[in-house]
């Protein structure tokens, strides 16, 4: 009798444990499936993107058969980290070298180098033609760095911008744009003051790459990248990306010399949110020009959708 009562314990125990066995199993392997559906379902950036051929294709319909070069750098900022580029390369930077003279003004402010309220008054020496506000009026008159930046990016004040290169010193702005990755990009001279035909350079990728920074925070810090984005929202010129784009809310820059055109910026619409950069030398017929760059900025405005979903 006592055998037999052993040999039930024994019985029940293993089933239990079988039992429990087979329970497990069936609960790692339904974990095991969730785990695989969830990470299928939500990848982690950078997304895989499988239309950037499509797109090569598009851009040289648009800009090949006719005079000039052109180059594109297009990110959907919110849903990737790898960026369509088309011809990137060194070009004149017109007032795109503006962004990285911002970005090294910000670090300074951030690390304490330099005071965003600081006072620095306006000389008769330091007024030049072109874009701005500055001129023989405001001799005299001390403005803030604060101030100074704010009329470089939205009024591309030329004057203000070269008060910001002495203030900052060309060498100390040119080695923060090397430390930080923005290989073809250099600050060779003042605004519209000749340095033995050298010119200043930047690229659409480095310009999309300091534009991507301050769209994610990791330009400078919050507070300045975020600052950085509100001066770019104040762009007076709206000759391109905004004539084309009337819907989208477009924190950018332009830039302007003789036979060059160029926007980049930071774009938002209905929870897209996209980093363009469009960049055009070369080229004698400035209407043609601006029409194929309104074209392109409406082409890829369209490119909002990934093969994987957003994060």
């Amino acid at each position: 009798m006592k055998f037999k009562n052993i040999l039930v314990a024994f019985l029940v125990l293993g089933g239990i444990e079988c039992a429990g066995l087979l329970g497990y199993t069936f609960w790692a392997e339904m974990h095991d499936k969730r785990i695989v559906h969830e990470a299928q379902a939500e990848p982690s950036l950078p997304v895989t993107v499988s239309d950037h051929a499509a797109m090569k294709s598009r851009s040289d319909v648009l800009f090949q058969g006719g005079e000039g070069d052109y180059a594109v750098y297009f990110l959907r900022a919110n849903a990737e980290q790898q960026p369509f580029l088309y011809n990137s390369q060194p070009m004149q930077s017109a007032s795109m070298i503006k962004l990285f003279i911002l970005a090294k003004a910000m670090q300074d402010i951030h690390d304490g180098r330099l005071s965003y309220e600081a006072q620095v008054p306006v000389k008769e020496s330091d007024l030049v033609d072109g874009a701005g506000i500055l001129n023989i009026y405001h001799v005299g008159e001390t403005r803030s760095i604060g101030n100074l930046l704010n009329i470089m990016i939205t009024e591309s004040d030329n004057t203000a911008t070269n008060i910001l290169i002495e203030q900052l010193g060309m060498e100390a702005i040119n080695a923060y744009i090397q430390k930080h990755g923005y290989a073809d990009t250099i600050l060779q001279h003042k605004m519209m003051i000749a340095n033995g035909g050298l010119s200043n350079l930047t690229s659409v990728k480095d310009v999309g790459t300091l534009l991507f920074r301050i769209y994610r925070r990791e330009c400078v810090g919050a507070k300045e990248d975020a600052l950085m984005e509100d001066m770019l929202l104040g762009q007076k010129d709206r000759e391109c990306f905004p004539t084309a784009l009337g819907d989208w809310k477009i924190a950018h820059k332009t830039g302007e010399i003789t036979g060059s055109y160029h926007d980049g910026g930071i774009l938002h619409r209905d929870g897209e949110d996209l980093i363009l950069v469009l960049m055009s030398t070369q080229w004698r017929d400035r209407a043609n020009a601006m029409m194929r760059l309104r074209q392109a900025a409406q082409y890829f405005a369209l490119q909002t959708k990934t093969t994987g979903s957003k994060k």
